[in-house]
């Protein structure tokens, strides 16, 4: 969506993307890529900022440390500040700083962030959460998914598979409900790979309701979304590199499939969740989480009533949107006459 919104005055430089090599051209919208490695997408963009490239073009950078080459050749910039990059290391929150002070606009993606990790900037703070595309995911076709009669029910977890977002804990809980109810036929869904990957399968072991999908296609992703009746993720905060969920976008994907949700309570996460669509855990709270599972799956129309008020919540935060608030805060940065919107 803002390869659609600007001209040649902008570009957003992410370590996030997997296709293309540094300095790609995608529409009007110039976007650095790092493969792999926080270093070498550190060297890639100090490249193209000595190059020259970039010398006519704001950058925004999607990962603070990505700044590096514009912070040194004292070079305009602007950061997307998750709130996830923050290191546990003393020497990491240093160089965090020294970015975050050398920025003349700040767009952290959730209150939260801003709260804990950008007080007392330099720049100015704007908070735009991330926007989903709901074209791709069925867009104002989709409908709420849940049947009723409760007696055959698919819960999805998505998520990649590190500590802090609990995936063998949360399954470990669900599964505990489901041999509780012997009545009803319920299947978890686990997509995502990642370090814990080997203890969601022990989970998983002797038990035919429990399906670890691993890395799949968004075709296949959807697929799944559209067959599931309810989504599942607790994350929570933990020590370390990482350890804080800044936002959590894969609560509004969820939404815009009329699902209803599950989520505890960390960081940013209850920004991403509606209050009609979604229940929200106390932090830690295993067996709040379990009592609230276990009412949501025997109550059919509740979860209903939260799937329609989810598909709401997603229509409301498209990249549409976050794409304005965007155009505006980089425009009160350069001034009118810097940024031209592609109509």
């Amino acid at each position: 969506m803002l390869a659609d919104a600007y001209g040649d005055d902008m570009a957003v430089i992410s370590p996030h993307s997997t296709a293309g090599n540094a300095g790609e051209e995608l529409g009007p919208l110039r976007v650095a890529h790092g493969t792999s490695g926080r270093v070498y997408q550190m060297l890639q963009t100090a490249r193209i900022v000595a190059s020259g490239r970039l010398a006519d073009t704001f950058p925004m950078y999607g990962h603070p440390y990505l700044a590096v080459g514009a912070r040194v050749m004292r070079k305009q910039y602007g950061l997307f500040v998750h709130g996830g990059e923050m290191s546990s290391s003393w020497l990491g929150r240093l160089a965090f700083r020294w970015l975050v002070d050398g920025a003349e606009l700040i767009v952290a993606g959730s209150s939260a962030t801003r709260d804990r990790w950008l007080k007392d900037c330099r720049a100015p703070v704007v908070v735009i959460r991330p926007g989903i595309n709901r074209i791709a995911m069925g867009g104002d076709n989709a409908l709420p998914n849940c049947r009723q009669d409760g007696s055959n029910i698919d819960v999805i977890i998505v998520a990649r598979l590190v500590r802090r977002k609990n995936v063998a804990q949360t399954v470990t809980a669900m599964c505990k409900v489901a041999d509780r109810l012997t009545n009803m036929s319920l299947t978890i869904h686990v997509v995502g790979d990642g370090p814990c990957r080997d203890e969601v399968d022990r989970c998983a072991e002797g038990r035919s309701d429990v399906v670890v999908h691993g890395f799949v296609s968004d075709d296949e992703l959807n697929g799944l979304y559209r067959k599931c009746d309810l989504f599942v993720l607790c994350a929570s905060e933990i020590p370390g590199n990482e350890g804080w969920e800044g936002f959590g976008i894969v609560y509004l994907e969820a939404a815009a499939w009329g699902l209803s949700v599950i989520a505890m309570e960390s960081g940013g996460v209850g920004e991403a969740c509606s209050n009609d669509g979604s229940v929200m855990v106390p932090a830690g709270e295993w067996g709040a989480f379990q009592a609230e599972f276990e009412k949501l799956l025997l109550d059919g129309a509740r979860r209903e009533r939260m799937g329609r008020a989810n598909l709401i919540w997603a229509a409301e935060n498209d990249w549409g949107a976050r794409a304005e608030l965007l155009d505006q805060s980089v425009r009160s940065v350069l001034g009118e006459g810097r940024v031209e919107r592609v109509q």
